[in-house]
C-alpha cells in the first residue's frame, strides 16, 4: 500500500475518532442535563402529598360503558327489532 494512501486512512481514522469522541460527549452532556432537570422537577414535587390533593371520602366519578358493550347493546336492540 502507497504511503499516500496509508496516510488518508489515519487521517480518515483520526476523524472518525474525533466524531466518535465528540457524539460521546453530547450524549453524556445530555444525559447529565436530563439527570440535572429531573432531579430540580422532582424537588419542585416535594411538597405534593403522595396521593395528590385527594378528597377524602370523594366518590369516582360513575363508570362509562364501554365501546365494545355500547356495540353489544346495539347488536342486541337490532337482533331485537328484526321480525323472526
Amino acid at each position: 500500500m502507497p504511503d499516500g494512501d496509508a496516510d488518508e486512512i489515519r487521517d480518515l481514522r483520526g476523524h472518525i475518532d474525533a466524531a466518535h469522541a465528540a457524539a460521546d460527549r453530547l450524549v453524556r452532556d445530555a444525559q447529565q442535563r436530563a439527570e440535572r432537570s429531573d432531579e430540580a422537577f422532582r424537588e419542585r414535587l416535594a411538597d405534593v402529598p403522595e396521593r395528590g390533593w385527594e378528597v377524602p371520602g370523594e366518590e369516582a366519578p360513575p363508570a362509562r360503558p364501554s365501546e365494545l358493550e355500547i356495540v353489544v347493546k346495539l347488536l342486541g336492540s337490532l337482533r331485537d327489532a328484526m321480525p323472526a
